[in-house]
């Protein structure tokens, strides 16, 4: 039979087996049924080659799963899946580091599958989880890929992502209450925001987190470049990278999809105010990054072409940077089926404007626009 490898994604800690699963040399490791209890044994079996047999039925009468493209959202759903079940949990379970840093390793290959179609999903895909818990991915998304053209070393940027994600531990119980209020923040929800960096490094000490990188990015990822942020005043270098990166991350993805006391933004609007605007507080360099890596016009945006037509940014020409557009409303505002794409660069096919996904009159697919890797 022919064999199929098993991923991170395959296995939920705490939750049986649908397969039978084997090595590399076909022996027989766990039974169909078996239940893995850690994150860190998971990591460890996978590393090794892991194995399931397409139509093997196990002890359990149950089929193997069936061969599906690789697709960066799904993985993407799988890690919202994964720490949606996970976060407000983390002092219940035996190994929360690790399955913390399985859900941190889920989100790396997703971007690295298909960087384009996971940036595209902070616009495209928000109905993946509660805001809660999408906005820590959507977050570790971008962290990531700014971390990654900054040259930060793979180490550094797992922890990145897992900073990322247990960030606003320490103010996951009004998170998202804040995020559906529509008046001002009164004194104590300021105070629990102000505190909330603080407050994330002790729940994950009190769960056994101790590594320096992971804890420093949580503790300062509110602070600014000229010292004007919370909770401790810090400034320039006295900030990690990580958590600068985690911090600008953070309140761009919040403008961009936030429907709560701080209005919702198109991410060009948000980008210029964060940084062309009133950037004093972000470290020029990375501002520039910024900009290069996201830029107004990121993956996933809707817009309309000096010719008339609408289409969505799907990546950028490697060599002009410009942002590349698949047509999905023509000129005379039908739909359009066929793949058409236009090279921004092309002064007939310059952006116009950015405008709100509702807009398009119709579902924005994913998988039409990208393909399978974009598939739920």
């Amino acid at each position: 039979m022919a064999k199929r490898r098993i991923s991170i994604a395959d296995i939920v800690v705490g939750q049986p087996l649908p397969w039978n699963a084997y090595d590399t040399n076909g022996r027989l490791l766990l039974h169909a049924g078996e239940v893995v209890a850690t994150a860190t044994q998971v990591e460890r079996m996978v590393a090794q080659g892991l194995f399931s047999e397409m139509g093997d039925s196990g002890d359990e009468g149950t089929s193997a799963p069936p061969k599906e493209a690789p697709s960066t959202v799904r993985m993407i759903n799988r890690a919202n899946e994964l720490l949606r079940h996970t976060l407000p949990k983390l002092q219940e379970l035996d190994d929360a580091e690790g399955k913390l840093l399985q859900i941190s390793r889920l989100i790396l290959d997703a971007i690295k599958l298909g960087p384009d179609v996971a940036v595209a999903c902070i616009s495209l895909n928000q109905g993946a989880a509660p805001y809660v818990i999408r906005h820590c991915i959507d977050t570790a998304i971008v962290a990531v890929l700014i971390s990654q053209a900054m040259g930060v070393s793979e180490d550094k940027i797992l922890y990145t992502v897992a900073a990322a994600l247990t960030a606003n531990l320490g103010m996951l119980e009004y998170q998202e209450a804040l995020n559906h209020k529509s008046e001002p923040l009164t004194k104590e929800e300021k105070l629990h925001i102000r505190e909330h960096p603080k407050n994330s490094v002790e729940r994950l000490q009190a769960i056994g987190i101790n590594q320096k990188q992971w804890l420093s990015y949580v503790m300062y990822h509110h602070e600014n470049e000229d010292g004007s942020g919370y909770p401790l005043g810090k400034r320039g270098d006295e900030v990690p990278l990580g958590a600068k990166l985690i911090g600008l991350a953070d309140r761009y993805c919040a403008r961009v999809t936030n429907e709560g006391y701080q209005k919702q933004a198109l991410p060009s609007k948000a980008l210029r105010d964060l940084l062309l605007n009133n950037g004093k507080d972000t470290a020029p360099q990375l501002a520039a990054y910024f900009i290069k890596i996201i830029g107004l016009y990121p993956p996933g945006v809707l817009v309309m072409l000096t010719s008339g037509e609408t289409g969505i940014v799907t990546t950028k020409d490697p060599t002009k940077g410009h942002p590349i557009v698949r047509v999905i409303i023509s000129k005379s505002g039908s739909h359009v089926e066929s793949s058409i794409l236009r090279e921004t660069s092309k002064p007939m096919y310059t952006i116009k404007e950015e405008i709100p996904k509702q807009q398009a009159g119709t579902p924005l697919a994913m998988s039409k626009i990208w393909g399978d890797i974009a598939a739920f």
